[in-house]
């Protein structure tokens, strides 16, 4: 066998030619009103969920979500006349999650630097692992930030939000908000 030929044959059995990227950003199932969205590991999500009228628009740009429908618009879509909840949860990597619509959600950053972002409904946000940018919408929400130095914002409601372990800062907002840092020097504003 030439040089040549045995370098391409190791190249080829090399560990990091054997990686794939997912085919799918991520999985949407229904159990019972609940819709519950699992990202693939090794995804950094880039989630928006909007909703127009009884469709709610699942966007990810990290790619295609397996088990909603195709609609004309960019993204997936499912429909549904009564939806009690929507779950996320996100994973491992640097994910972004943007919560537009009015639907009742609680989002799971898991490990990396998330962005997280509430809706207008009592909202639960965790953050995980990593330091974290947790941001509550209109809604009575609260925001966990779990380990590593995150940064909590609760937004208008009377909201409740958790630094975890870290170097935290956590600003309440306009309203009665009640916020604990945890363990480490946290900075805390607007909190009762």
């Amino acid at each position: 066998m030439t040089l040549p030929a045995l370098l391409t044959t190791l190249a080829l059995l090399s560990p990091q030619a054997a990686v794939t990227e997912p085919e799918f950003a991520g999985t949407c199932t229904v159990v019972g009103q609940e819709l519950r969205y699992t990202a693939e590991p090794g995804v950094a999500n880039e989630l928006t969920l909007t909703r127009a009228k009884y469709n709610l628009h699942l966007h990810d740009g990290a790619g295609p979500i397996k088990g909603c429908t195709p609609d004309a618009e960019p993204g997936d879509v499912m429909s549904f006349a009564v939806l009690k909840r929507v779950k996320i949860s996100v994973g491992d990597g640097d994910d972004r999650v943007d919560m537009k619509a009015p639907d009742l959600v609680v989002i799971q950053g898991g490990d990396g630097d998330d962005v997280l972002r509430a809706g207008t409904n009592e909202d639960l946000l965790i953050g995980g692992d990593g330091d974290d940018d947790l941001r509550g919408g209109d809604g009575k929400d609260e925001l966990n930030g779990g380990k590593g130095d995150d940064e909590l914002n609760g937004g208008k409601g009377n909201d409740e939000l958790n630094g975890g372990k870290g170097e935290d800062g956590l600003e309440g907002g306009p309203d009665t908000d009640t916020c604990d840092g945890g363990p480490g020097p946290d900075t805390l504003e607007n909190c009762e």
